[in-house]
């Protein structure tokens, strides 16, 4: 019992091989059956030609009775013989007319003896109107076995190919039975392997690391893929975790990657020192309060704060100190705002609060005191005691600008003069105590 399967299929194609071979060979036995018939029957068409000839000839010899009429018939009766020599078959319709040209001959040359003498005696039928009569039975004779050769190739040809039919279908049956029984057992151990890998794969998505697949009844081709699938079963329980566990590491990945992903758009909206946010999202978010201010009617305040004398602070104290004072302000700033409002660092010392949905502006003036003053407390920086000053500018949406940058500008041109009123009256923001 052949247990491979590339085996089988080798066998399979040396037998549809074979298969395709008898098919050519049969079709080339008919094939020559068909030509043998067609040139026997130009054989024997051409012994026609040669008989109806001859039979013409004798017939105007015996109209005319003329020495050059005898001889064409001669003639005619050589060019028979040489055709009956060169026909292939020797069967006894053949062998008569052979037979019947030669007693034809030996009747011509006895009529060439007998000259042009007519004998008739005592009312009786001379020995010349005997040969002629000999004549023409022998050359009927010749006719009808012709005819009877004619039939017999046809009725011979005939069987021939129907003998040839008949074992080229058997045969064909014979190799197409087998042919689809091997064909046949080739598919079902095919499927038998191919079901029993499945039933393998199955069990290992189910988890069942430890089955194994029965390997017995397998061709080698799929006997090796099983082995195949063990090693890799076997490599799996080596390095396999437990789903739990599995289940537990992916859900802290995940939540690692959310809080990188949130940290990340943080850190690009929002200023590292202070957590408010930095130029480019307070402007963004400044552009949809004034879409729904436009809307809704209501008024926008935009506050532009900077602090005062913050470089000699920096350069009395070093930037580390100036950095936590900023970190300081910011808080501060964050806790003065309102749940509707929101502020951005964008620069070095410079701030931007966003008052949103004011009905009114009433109110304006005593939260940037308020907020002045939050923010100039005293504040306590690595153990160094600080006192700051700020200078607030103010641009109101619609009134003093139509869009975020009119509402910026204006507010920081405000301050300006906030700041430099300050340095004209003298009322200059103490350094640090």
């Amino acid at each position: 019992m052949i247990r491979s399967i590339s085996r089988k299929l080798l066998l399979l194609l040396i037998t549809t091989l074979l298969l395709f071979g008898l098919i050519i060979f049969s079709l080339w036995s008919l094939a020559q059956e068909q030509a043998q018939t067609r040139n026997n029957l130009e054989s024997i068409m051409q012994i026609q030609l040669s008989i109806d000839s001859l039979r013409s000839q004798l017939w105007g010899f015996l109209q005319y009775e003329d020495t050059d009429m005898l001889k064409q018939v001669s003639m005619a009766q050589k060019k028979l013989s040489e055709e009956l020599e060169q026909f292939a078959h020797s069967d006894r319709y053949t062998k008569n007319m052979i037979r019947m040209n030669e007693n034809l001959s030996v009747l011509i040359a006895q009529e060439i003896a007998f000259g042009q003498t007519a004998m008739t005696r005592d009312g009786k039928m001379s020995g010349r109107d005997l040969l002629h009569a000999r004549y023409n039975m022998l050359v009927q004779n010749m006719t009808e076995n012709l005819l009877d050769l004619q039939r017999k190739t046809l009725n011979q040809s005939r069987e021939n190919q129907q003998i040839t039919l008949l074992l080229t279908a058997a045969n064909l049956l014979i190799f197409s039975a087998f042919v689809w029984i091997f064909a046949l057992q080739i598919y079902r151990h095919f499927q038998y392997g191919f079901k029993a890998l499945k039933h393998g794969f199955h069990e290992l998505a189910q988890g069942k690391l430890s089955s194994q697949i029965e390997t017995s009844h397998l061709d080698s081709e799929f006997v090796s893929l099983a082995g195949l699938f063990h090693q890799m079963k076997s490599a799996l329980r080596k390095t396999m975790v437990s789903r739990d566990d599995l289940q537990t590491e992916v859900h802290r990945q995940t939540e690692e990657l959310k809080a990188q992903k949130e940290r990340l758009l943080f850190l690009s909206e929002h200023d590292y020192l202070t957590g408010l946010l930095n130029r480019r999202a307070f402007e963004e978010r400044l552009e949809r309060a004034l879409i729904k201010a436009n809307r809704s009617g209501a008024k926008v305040v935009v506050l532009f704060l900077d602090l005062d004398k913050f470089k000699q602070i920096n350069d009395n104290y070093g930037h580390e100190i100036g950095d936590e004072l900023i970190r300081s302000i910011g808080e501060r700033i964050h806790h003065h705002i309102e749940i509707s409002d929101f502020a951005g660092r964008i620069g070095g010392d410079e701030f931007v609060i966003c008052l949103d949905f004011l009905e009114n502006t009433d109110c304006i003036e005593t939260r940037i005191k308020r907020l002045s003053e939050e923010i100039s407390q005293p504040l306590s920086v690595n153990d160094v005691q600080i006192s700051i000053g700020v200078s607030i500018g103010m641009s109101c949406f619609p009134d003093d600008a139509s869009n975020k940058q009119g509402l910026l500008s204006h507010a920081d041109k405000s301050m300006y003069d906030v700041k430099y009123g300050k340095r004209v009256e003298g009322l200059d923001i103490s350094d640090a105590v």
